[in-house]
C-alpha cells in the first residue's frame, strides 16, 4: 500500500511539473539560447569539438561527457532550445 502511494506521489509530481511547459508552450517554442549556452556552442565551433571537449567551461571543471550530451541534443534537435527542455 505505501509503495503504491509514492508511485502515484511521484506520478502526479511529474504531472504537475510538466504543466508550466504545456501552459505556457508557445513561448517556450520562441525561447533561444541565451549566456551558457553561447559560450558552449560558441566554444565548439572556434576551438573544435576535440579541443573544446578538454578546456574546463568558464574554469568550472572538464566534464567531457556533458559537453558530448549537450552537442548531441542541439544537433539532434536542430538547434531547438525547445527541444532542450
Amino acid at each position: 500500500m505505501l509503495r503504491r502511494t509514492a508511485v502515484f506521489a511521484v506520478a502526479v509530481s511529474v504531472v504537475v511539473s510538466f504543466l508550466p511547459l504545456l501552459i505556457c508552450r508557445p513561448q517556450f517554442r520562441r525561447l533561444f539560447f541565451f549566456s551558457d549556452d553561447w559560450n558552449l556552442l560558441d566554444g565548439a565551433a572556434r576551438l573544435g569539438v576535440g579541443r573544446w571537449l578538454a578546456t574546463p567551461f568558464l574554469n568550472e571543471g572538464i566534464f567531457p561527457l556533458f559537453k558530448l550530451l549537450y552537442l548531441g541534443a542541439v544537433r539532434l534537435t536542430g538547434g531547438s532550445y525547445f527541444g532542450l527542455i
